[in-house]
């Protein structure tokens, strides 16, 4: 079998050229047949028009669009007005049309005439009007029958059409069960690195470019919004060293200096393996670790945790405050502050604590 060798630059040079035969193979099949120059119609009318993705649901991605005899052929980023994603254009951006054109697309409310469970639900096409009537019928319907609490909303990353979840509908009908993106997509992200850096929505290093690049089982290489896909793939390429922990064998992993396969599940086993590495060698920057994590803290040690309240210092007021070992300004003197933390003073060179970090306004 013969072996493919590539270079990292190589396969970003590569990876371009395959993304735009990407954004090709996305073409209705017309459009694929009007690519032959000697069948396409010279009075056909082509003009690009600039937009924004719709395919994450933000709208925020710039893209230009190529509209040929009024309908879109092609998607691409727009370095121009999409400076967030550095006109960038991802899988699911190049995809779109395939939901655009989609023949099972709808483009009319429609309503069930028949019974659920019956084989022909008896779809009928209604107006806008009647279908927004409907909808508020029923909210009031439950409402008054069962209270406001009785309903659910769910709303994903600024869809700004679908603020209910938010606020509107919470308000409107008086329910408290919503779920927004904070508890499905970058809560997690965010509270993960709040447990360990003060930087804490830095969840990508997308600014600073490391040196050393680490993948963590992720693909945002292909599909992410914003900046993260071509940040990704950039990173990839011009990092002294590139190491991907990830079973599976990607597309861009494929060039990465060290591959950890690791079995699914032992993941956990090497991100302790690497700390107690980087702990006991001194590998860490001593000045980073001071000022941007919890290192330098004091740990009030064999005690429960102390009647003091954590609170990150990114962290929203409104949420339930964390019971901690930390030691902090009100374990030490009456009235003093659960939201400072203590430290040693090296430079004083006394065993004198004293606080660093407030959250206080």
């Amino acid at each position: 079998m013969a072996k493919l060798n590539l270079s990292r630059r190589s396969f970003v040079g590569l990876a371009a050229a395959v993304g735009a035969a990407a954004s090709v193979t996305t073409m209705p099949m017309t459009a694929l047949a009007d690519a032959d120059d000697s069948k396409k119609d010279s009075s056909a009318e082509v003009k690009v028009v600039r937009s924004c993705c719709r395919a994450c649901g933000k709208n925020e991605c710039g893209v230009l669009i190529t509209v040929e005899n009024g309908r879109a052929v092609k998607v691409e980023g727009d370095a121009e007005t999409g400076f967030n994603s550095m006109g960038n254009c991802c899988t699911k951006s190049q995809s779109s049309m395939q939901a655009a054109y989609h023949p099972d697309r709808l483009y009319h409310p429609m309503k069930r005439t028949n019974p659920k469970g019956s084989s022909d639900p008896g779809w009928q096409r209604i107006t806008w009007d009647e279908a927004y009537k409907t909808i508020a019928d029923k909210f009031w319907e439950l409402k008054n029958k069962y209270g406001g609490e009785s309903m659910f909303f769910m709303g994903g990353t600024s869809r700004i059409w679908t603020q209910h979840a938010y606020a509107a509908w919470l308000q409107l009908v008086g329910s408290p069960n919503a779920v927004t993106a904070w508890q499905i997509c970058k809560g997690p992200r965010h509270f993960a690195t709040q447990l360990q850096s003060e930087f804490a929505y830095s969840w990508m290093a997308t600014s600073d470019r490391p040196r050393v690049f680490v993948q963590w089982g992720t693909a945002t290489e292909i599909s992410n919004y914003d900046e993260s896909c071509r940040s990704t793939v950039d990173i990839a390429n011009k990092a002294d060293h590139y190491i991907s922990v990830d079973p599976r064998r990607s597309g861009l992993n494929h060039e990465a200096d060290t591959w950890a396969h690791l079995r699914p599940g032992t993941d956990g086993a090497l991100a302790l393996s690497w700390a107690n590495v980087i702990v006991n060698k001194k590998l860490y920057k001593d000045l980073f670790v001071k000022r941007w994590t919890d290192a330098p803290f004091l740990v009030v040690e064999g005690m429960e945790p102390s009647g003091g309240q954590l609170q990150n210092t990114i962290a929203w007021r409104e949420l339930k405050p964390m019971r901690t070992t930390l030691l902090k300004e009100c374990d030490l003197k009456e009235g003093g502050s659960p939201y400072r933390y203590m430290v040693w003073d090296e430079l004083a060179g006394t065993d004198e604590a004293h606080p660093l970090h407030t959250n206080d306004a």
